[in-house]
């Protein structure tokens, strides 16, 4: 049997996002051209929008191997503030919303699937399967912000977004993670055969969360308008 790397576990990962870009809410948002498809189901990213800093700062802190921690650290640092940004554009777009909404019964689906992804950093074994969450991560990210963007761009819309723009989609395609050299870094991360198969097995959770997430999203493509 020839040994697994990362390579294989990302192959695994892109395998999950082609599933995940066949939801329904995902199809949707690949036609949809009005702001107000945005403006609500927006609201309902806030609590995971906000984890996703802390999944990224818990995974990086518990990994203990020097090389596999620098990857992670590089991956956290270029990620930080972006958290920011949605609360920015969440005014921009009249959807901005309070800590008790946000922890309110309207926001526990989002809060669910946030938490399903923490523990399975918290409870994650090895360095390599804490490593692979953040590539989980961005992968299903991937999935979602062309989408918008392509969304804005049809509407017309003009406001001055930094968390839904371009610019952002960009900044995520330059991670380290995606360079040459960082995709060679990866690919060479070797795993042993059980812990290779506990990764898989992490990997197919969490895009199953995201699965959850989708789907709650999408009830509110077909809502009324926004209110607060």
């Amino acid at each position: 049997m020839s040994t697994k790397t990362m390579r294989d576990v990302r192959a695994e990962i892109e395998e999950q996002r082609r599933h995940l870009n066949g939801h329904s809410f995902l199809r949707r948002l690949e036609v949809a051209s009005d702001i107000e498809d945005l403006r609500r189901f927006m609201p309902h990213l806030y609590f995971y929008v906000f984890a996703f800093q802390d999944m990224l700062r818990l995974s990086d802190e518990l990994i203990r191997d020097p090389a596999l921690k620098t990857i992670s650290t590089r991956h956290r640092e270029e990620d930080a503030g972006h958290q920011v940004w949605f609360a920015q554009d969440a005014v921009q777009l009249a959807v901005e919303r309070d800590v008790v909404w946000v922890f309110g019964p309207q926001h526990e689906p989002t809060r669910d699937a946030s938490y399903a992804l923490i523990a399975e950093i918290m409870g994650a074994q090895d360095d390599r399967v804490r490593l692979a969450l953040p590539l989980v991560l961005e992968a299903a990210g991937s999935t979602f912000f062309f989408r918008v963007n392509g969304l804005l761009a049809r509407s017309g819309d003009q406001r001055p977004l930094r968390y839904f723009s371009r610019s952002h989609q960009q900044v995520e395609a330059d991670h380290d993670i995606f360079t040459e050299a960082g995709s060679r870094a990866l690919d060479a991360i070797e795993f042993d055969d059980a812990t290779y198969e506990v990764a898989i097995a992490t990997v197919r959770r969490c895009f199953a969360a995201f699965d959850r997430l989708a789907t709650h999203l999408q009830r509110y493509l077909d809502a009324p308008a926004v209110t607060p």
